[in-house]
């Protein structure tokens, strides 16, 4: 994401289908990419006359990373169509965004690069009879003195985070070869904890000190990584403690383009620049989560509030993360005073929230 000037320039703007939310950058000479995942954007028609859908990448975020199959079906699309590539995806997908960052380098733009790694090998992307393992170049496994057929679950998947490691490298030495290192924001997010699911990352993967992982509400499986650099404002090795989401990345794109935020829609994120250089506490004063029907959970301050449809037990859990990062002492036994009163407090808004959620 490169810094936009403070003057808009009147130019069409070209969109990679991104998330609904970043449209709101478009239309003020933002250029944006994607090689998105999931997400096939829709915003198209004569409403949107400056925004052209553009993308390589595959929609589900589970293909097979060299022949680009899911489920028995080609998975991978340049802009609507379906496509073929050769290579390893997570190389592939690196070079189309160094293509694209080049073709675009004088001009401000935005790019989004989901990769599919280091997502679990799915059975159903191989022939019947073909083994099902976890993939990655022979310079990765070579890397740590491994050979490349080995069978060892774990050697193999520290081969693919190798790999991903390199195609994030291919993208920043890109930056820099074109030096735009200096003017140009670089957020490396991941999106969930690793899978703790047998055949699906619980034999080689590890959210350890954290809390199971992936498809889950506890802290494995929703406290990922991310870096953020930010030459100028965030002051390198800068380390933030700060309860923050995903979500915030976009009003913290908007300011950095120097872009008001949209008065058509509510962005669920606030902000974050000031907290992540250090000056400023957490925007949020409460963070909610909820996965299906039957998870939710309250994060405030140090403390979280958690019913986990996995667990043991239904009821209500509540944990002191800066003491117990693990969330392995249920303090709602306790009752401390002050933070069940809080979460009782909090559940109002929690209701509110899943009662939106199941009229919409």
């Amino acid at each position: 994401m490169t810094q936009k000037p403070a003057s808009p320039r009147e130019e069409t703007t070209t969109h990679f289908a991104t998330r609904r939310d970043f449209l709101s950058m478009m239309g003020a000479g933002a250029l944006a990419t994607a090689l998105p995942r999931w997400v096939r954007s829709e915003e198209t028609g004569p409403e949107k006359p400056n925004i052209v859908i553009m993308f390589l990448d595959n929609i589900s975020g589970n293909c097979d990373y060299t022949t680009y199959i899911y489920n028995g079906r080609n998975d991978l699309y340049r802009n609507t169509q379906p496509a073929k590539a050769t290579g390893y995806s997570t190389y592939v997908f690196a070079d189309e965004a160094c293509t694209f960052i080049e073709r675009n380098k004088d001009r401000p733009f935005f790019c989004y690069v989901p990769f599919n790694a280091a997502h679990y090998r799915n059975p159903k992307n191989k022939p019947p009879g073909t083994p099902c393992l976890w993939q990655a170049p022979d310079e990765a496994f070579e890397r740590y003195g491994y050979r490349p057929d080995t069978l060892d679950e774990r050697r193999r998947y520290r081969a693919v985070v190798t790999a991903l490691d390199d195609g994030v490298g291919r993208v920043l030495d890109q930056l820099d070869r074109l030096k735009l290192t200096e003017k140009t924001i670089v957020i490396v997010l991941s999106d969930n904890g690793a899978f703790m699911i047998p055949q699906r990352g619980l034999e080689c993967a590890s959210n350890l000190p954290l809390r199971a992982g992936g498809t889950t509400l506890w802290e494995g499986g929703i406290r990922v990584p991310c870096v953020v650099r930010w030459p100028g404002r965030i002051k390198p090795g800068t380390l933030c403690r700060e309860p923050l989401v995903s979500m915030d990345i976009v009003p913290m794109a908007l300011r950095a383009a120097a872009l008001a935020p949209p008065t058509d829609r509510v962005l669920d994120g606030r902000d974050p620049t000031e907290t992540l250089a250090g000056r400023a506490p957490s925007p949020h004063t409460y963070l909610y989560w909820t996965c299906g029907t039957r998870s939710a959970a309250i994060r405030m301050g140090r403390y979280k509030l958690i019913r986990e449809r996995y667990s043991t037990s239904q009821d209500w859990q509540l944990f002191d993360l800066q003491t117990d990062i693990g969330e392995s002492a249920n303090l709602m036994a306790a009752k401390p005073v002050r933070p069940v009163s809080d979460a009782a407090a909090s559940r109002r808004p929690l209701a509110a929230m899943r009662g939106r959620c199941r009229s919409s």
